[in-house]
């Protein structure tokens, strides 16, 4: 079954991928960035890491064929094919309230750690710390 969901700027979803399914990202009116976490399914203990992903792949900037893998190096997804302009990154952490104010923004900004805090929430994952994203479209 193909399953098609659109997430308006500024905001996130929660999508469950089956192990050997593929997730299409596709950034619509361009110069979005999105920020991707991951957790396994089995063990939201382990999840998407940034930093052991670099290590793996031996990049800061994700390519084709660039493996992922979780805090224990568990395989979580590959990289299959990029028609955009990239670059895609492993670099950046997540934008967040803390920072949007030390850069003088006033109010309320919704930021990927909220988006991310809604995220796992709605699944039942409730970690300390917001993880480093892939960002895709960076």
């Amino acid at each position: 079954m193909i399953e098609s969901l659109t997430i308006p700027p500024q905001h996130g979803a929660t999508v469950r991928v089956p192990e050997g399914a593929a997730l299409r990202i596709i950034d619509l009116e361009g110069k979005q960035v999105a920020d991707l976490f991951a957790v396994c399914a089995d063990d939201f203990s382990d999840h998407l890491s940034a930093r052991n992903s670099r290590a793996v792949g031996w990049s800061l900037f994700p390519e084709v064929g660039s493996p992922f893998v979780s805090g224990s190096y568990r395989p979580m997804f590959v990289f299959e094919r990029d028609d955009s302009p990239g670059p895609h990154d492993l670099i950046a952490p997540p934008c967040s309230a803390e920072m949007y104010a030390l850069l003088g923004c006033e109010g309320h900004h919704r930021s990927c750690s909220e988006n991310f805090r809604i995220g796992a929430d709605s699944i039942g994952w409730h970690p300390d710390l917001v993880p480093d994203p892939v960002d895709w479209f960076q």
